[in-house]
């Protein structure tokens, strides 16, 4: 009899769709988290709605994350937690797609997301810390996967610079 574990890595040979539905349905939030987060808002908003965000592994990551998709998972759980999107964490399974794109491609929907948004202040405030550092707009990015593409939210993760990048984007007015 096989262990989750090895479960798991026997679909992800073949099958990263699987593979990541697998991730979603044994996950577990971990005590500690390798990755910074960056939440952005449509400017010109009177209420600032975060609706979107940019996740990016640490230097520790190795130690959290198996692959690019353990660390989309733990940033889609991330995302969902504290964007107040209710069960999607789950309902979105069935529709992950795992689609690899071109480096170019998703540089390409991160840069226009970036420069469509606003950054929280915090996030901002923490550029000052090296320890916190990420220059968003200045990393070369390699092995991209569409993972969600659907009319209320859109993901993608990449390869950058030695670390994972995943962006999510949700469409509220695809919700109604």
């Amino acid at each position: 009899m096989l262990s989750i574990a090895q479960e798991i890595a026997l679909v992800s040979i073949d099958h990263p769709e699987q593979y990541v539905r697998k991730l979603i349905s044994t996950f577990q939030v971990p005590r500690h988290d390798a990755l910074v987060e960056c939440y952005l808002r449509v400017p010109d908003v009177q209420r600032p709605i975060w609706d979107s965000a940019i996740f990016v592994s640490t230097k520790q990551s190795e130690h959290f994350y198996s692959d690019i998709f353990h660390f989309w998972v733990r940033a889609f759980f991330f995302f969902v937690e504290d964007s107040l999107l209710g069960t999607m964490f789950q309902e979105m399974a069935p529709y992950i797609e795992c689609k690899k794109i071109s480096a170019e491609e998703f540089q390409r929907r991160y840069l226009m997301l970036l420069n469509q948004r606003v950054p929280e202040e915090s996030f901002i405030e923490a550029q000052r810390f090296h320890d916190t550092y990420t220059e968003l707009e200045k990393r070369s990015f390699s092995s991209a996967y569409v993972m969600l593409d659907r009319p209320n939210i859109k993901s993608s993760v990449a390869n950058s610079d030695g670390e994972y990048v995943a962006y999510f984007q949700t469409v509220p007015e695809a919700n109604h």
